[in-house]
């Protein structure tokens, strides 16, 4: 389920997308069918080496104002992790496991938002770490990863097949084979859905805490000892 509440912005892999360079709703002209579903494209470099373990969102506003008088002078408002806190706070979405991510490497993908019977959003998540793999299509039903669904394997799965080996003394031993995904993703892909009405609270997160407890290395998260030297999103140091 979703995790709504303050975190620090310390914890971020990424440095965050917002502005011009985010998702942009203009409420002045969008219509309620583009409301009721779309989707986000994500993209982020990695900054540091660590573990990913999900998506955060949140939203900026910028009242622009009468066009005849006061455009020129905007009004913006963050809900992010580093502005001034709001009661909109920050929604978290954490994958079943996390990724493995290096510093520099890129992270793209999707969150598809469609409105749902309770008044609110089912959104579905797909990242990819790096540059192999192509993204599933957002706009076809929504299959997990690692799981079975309707009897059928989710994309990237793994499935072990039986068969049978006769050894020279004539005796037959069943042997396991594990097949991989079809796409060879199991280890940089991830991809979930949540109900955005089943949000859960954290409100742990204060913004007084120990700084030396925040810091990126006590968070595991580690930046190359040299950033002239990363290649491919692994970092060389000589």
């Amino acid at each position: 389920m979703p995790v709504v509440g303050h975190f620090d912005p310390k914890s971020l892999l990424a440095i965050p997308v917002s502005g011009t360079d985010g998702y942009e709703m203009d409420f002045n002209t969008i219509t309620m069918k583009a409301l009721r579903d779309f989707v986000v494209p994500l993209s982020w470099r990695a900054q540091y080496t660590g573990l990913l373990h999900g998506v955060a969102g949140w939203f900026d506003l910028v009242f622009s104002g009468n066009p005849e008088s006061d455009a020129s002078q905007p009004i913006e408002m963050s809900t992010g992790p580093s502005a001034e806190k709001t009661h909109w706070q920050q929604v978290r979405f954490l994958f079943r496991e996390p990724l493995a991510v290096n510093s520099g490497q890129i992270i793209r993908g999707w969150m598809h938002c469609v409105v749902n019977d309770m008044r609110s959003y089912t959104v579905d998540i797909e990242i990819i770490v790096g540059p192999y793999g192509e993204l599933s299509d957002p706009s076809q039903p929504f299959e997990p990863l690692l799981e079975k669904q309707n009897g059928k394997q989710g994309i990237g799965a793994r499935t072990a097949v039986a068969t049978s080996m006769v050894e020279s003394d004539g005796t037959t031993e069943e042997v396991i084979v594990v097949e991989e995904d079809v796409d060879g993703l199991q280890f940089t892909r991830r991809r979930g859905r949540w109900e955005l009405h089943e949000q859960s609270y954290n409100y742990s997160y204060t913004g007084t805490t120990n700084d030396m407890l925040t810091k990126p290395e006590h968070l595991c998260m580690y930046e190359p000892q040299n950033t002239d030297d990363v290649y491919g999103g692994i970092s060389y140091t000589s």
